[in-house]
């Protein structure tokens, strides 16, 4: 098994990822365009080769152990490609996408090196664990979860499985809002300022204001963003953006005003399920809620996994795993 390392991605790279069914946008040459451009991460191509035919590919991010709290601040690209030489950390996520467990572990120890070691965390496709390669590998694990939702079950049966709770508001606020989809830029500014005001009400640090995901979105036709808009009032009061590739849909930022939290307008209930209804419309896979900790350790964390259980889909436990 023959594994190279580029700074370009391999001709190719993309149509490996679809014809692969645990291939996502995390590993796409798209999201590695955005990574680079936006947040100043150094992109390695990994592709495993045997008798002349692509077995395997990983995309590894090379960042830095302060990356935190680089991250949104002024200059952040800038500073980000500074630190990442004095103070490097590699990841990835939702890799390697191998056929076989032999080149998922040729590509984990060619990550190893490439990385010399200072892998600080990255996680496999929750439905392709590969978890005998990466101890092999070397690599300690933590335990973490996702949910995920079968789209391939009827819209009944998707609707019978979300809470009762949620589905009677979902149905209530659908009757308030109006649910679509991001078309101009400023519909994404709104969206961009709903997103930060959820960032303030948890004192974390606003993003700074860029629709270069987005646009790579549209662009690329691999996600987009959801929009709630009161009717009455035509104000934002919530939104959602989803990426998607090869069928396998991920959930990224959301966001819900302090408006609809005052006003008790559960705006992000009818994107869930708007979204829900849009992806099996489209045929998609699966819906990946993107992430929770299976064994909550604070209220927070707690809160996270009610509402993303409540959306019927199937607890899904898998690791991160590191090298540091």
């Amino acid at each position: 098994m023959d594994v190279e390392a580029s700074g370009r991605a391999f001709d190719g790279w993309n149509d490996f990822l679809s014809r692969n069914a645990f291939g996502t946008f995390f590993q796409t040459s798209f999201y590695a365009d955005y990574a680079e451009r936006e947040a100043g991460l150094k992109p390695f191509f990994l592709r495993a080769e045997e008798n002349g035919r692509t077995a395997g590919q990983l995309l590894l991010l090379k960042g830095s152990r302060a990356h935190g709290l680089l991250a949104n601040a002024p200059f952040s690209r800038a500073t980000t490609k500074i630190a990442r030489s004095l103070l490097p950390a590699f990841h990835w996520v939702y890799g390697p996408v191998a056929e076989s467990e032999e080149a998922a572990l040729a590509l984990l120890k060619k990550a190893a090196a490439v990385s010399k070691g200072k892998i600080r965390e990255c996680s496999p496709h929750p439905l392709e664990q590969f978890e005998n390669a990466f101890t092999t590998a070397g690599f300690k694990q933590k335990k973490w979860g996702t949910f995920i939702v079968d789209l391939s079950q009827s819209e009944e049966e998707l609707w019978k499985n979300v809470d009762h709770s949620a589905r009677k508001l979902a149905n209530r606020t659908l009757e308030q809002v109006e649910v679509k989809q991001v078309e101009t830029e400023g519909e994404f500014k709104e969206f961009h300022g709903v997103l930060n005001e959820n960032r303030k009400r948890g004192k974390v640090r606003p993003y700074r204001y860029s629709p270069l995901l987005w646009k790579i979105w549209r662009e690329s036709g691999t996600g987009a963003v959801f929009i709630a808009r009161e009717k009455t009032s035509n104000r934002v009061l919530a939104g959602l953006g989803i990426s998607f590739f090869n069928g396998y849909l991920n959930e990224w930022g959301a966001g819900t005003s302090n408006y609809a939290i005052e006003n008790h307008v559960y705006a992000q209930d009818a994107i869930k399920w708007s979204v829900v209804k849009w992806a099996k419309g489209k045929n998609f896979r699966f819906f990946d809620l993107t992430g929770v900790n299976p064994n909550p350790q604070d209220e927070k964390e707690n809160g996270i996994f009610r509402f993303k259980e409540k959306w019927g889909g199937k607890l899904v436990e898998y690791s991160a795993w590191s090298l540091q």
